[in-house]
C-alpha cells in the first residue's frame, strides 16, 4: 500500500480523513532538506501562497506519513491540482516507532513515500488564515517539536473572510427555531455550545467578514437573543 508524506495543513488528521476516508497513520515523520513554504499560487486569490516544499540544505519539514491504498491516493491526487507527485526519504520520529519491524536503531525508521510539490510558484505569497490554523493544530495534534510551531512565526496569514460569533436565545426556544433566525440571518452554523441550563440554546457560528457587523447589529435587535459575542475562547476562532 502507497506511504504517503503529508504536511502544513494536511498533517491534520480530520482533513485527510475527510478526504479520503478512514487510514492508516504511519506517524509524524522529518523530511530532511527540504523547507515549507506557502508560495503555490491560489488561483481563486491571487494574494494567497498554498504550502508547497523546496529542497533547502540544513532545513527539515515536519509531516505525518499516512498508508493509503491505491483508490485513497487516487482521490487524494485528484485534491492536488498544480501539483505533482515527488518520491522522497522521509525519517519516521519516536512516537510512531511502536512495532517489532521499526525500531529506533533499524534502518527501516527511513521510509520512501509519495509527497506532492507544485509545479509553479510565486512570489510575495501569504498563506491563509484557515491554512494557518490548521497547520498549527495538524503540529500540535502530532506533536511537532516546538521548533516547527516557532518557524510558523515568519509567515502572516491574510486576514479571514469570515468570523466566528457565539449567539444565545433567550431560555425555552427550541434548537430548530434558534438554527432557523441563524440560518436566515446568513450564517453557517458550526455547532451547539453548553451552556449552564439545559432550555438554554447557544450556537457558534460563522459570518462572512463583509456582512458580519450588520448581522450582528441585526442579531443584538432580536427579542429572542440574549447575548452575541465574538469567539475569543478558542473555538477555533477565525478573526
Amino acid at each position: 500500500m502507497p506511504l504517503v508524506f503529508m504536511y502544513g495543513p494536511d498533517t491534520l488528521q480530520g482533513r485527510m480523513f475527510d478526504r479520503v476516508g478512514a487510514s492508516n497513520v504511519r506517524g509524524p515523520a522529518l523530511l530532511s532538506g527540504y523547507q515549507l513554504i506557502f508560495d503555490k499560487p491560489n488561483m481563486k486569490n491571487k494574494r494567497e501562497g498554498l504550502p508547497n516544499i523546496h529542497e533547502q540544505d540544513g532545513k527539515d519539514v515536519f509531516g505525518l506519513i499516512f498508508d493509503l491504498s491505491d483508490r485513497q491516493l487516487e482521490i487524494l491526487d485528484g485534491f492536488f491540482g498544480g501539483y505533482e507527485q515527488q518520491r522522497i526519504r522521509a525519517q519516521l520520529l519516536p512516537p510512531a516507532i511502536d512495532s517489532e519491524e521499526v525500531t529506533p536503531s533499524d534502518a527501516s525508521t527511513s521510509v520512501t513515500a509519495l509527497t506532492w510539490v507544485a509545479r509553479r510558484t510565486g512570489r510575495n505569497l501569504q498563506p491563509s488564515y484557515a491554512n494557518m490554523v490548521a497547520t498549527h493544530q495538524g503540529l500540535e495534534q502530532n506533536l511537532a517539536p516546538e521548533e516547527f510551531v516557532s518557524s510558523l512565526k515568519e509567515f502572516e496569514p491574510l486576514p479571514s473572510e469570515i468570523i466566528e460569533i457565539m449567539v444565545r436565545f433567550i431560555r425555552g426556544m427550541s434548537e430548530e427555531d434558534a438554527r432557523t433566525i441563524m440560518l436566515a440571518a446568513g450564517s453557517t452554523i458550526r455547532r451547539r455550545m453548553r451552556t449552564d441550563h439545559k432550555d438554554e440554546v447557544q450556537l457558534l457560528v460563522q459570518l462572512p467578514r463583509a456582512k458580519a457587523d450588520q448581522i450582528i447589529i441585526q442579531l443584538e435587535a432580536m427579542p429572542q437573543v440574549t447575548l452575541v459575542e465574538k469567539n475569543s475562547g478558542g473555538f477555533g476562532i477565525l478573526s
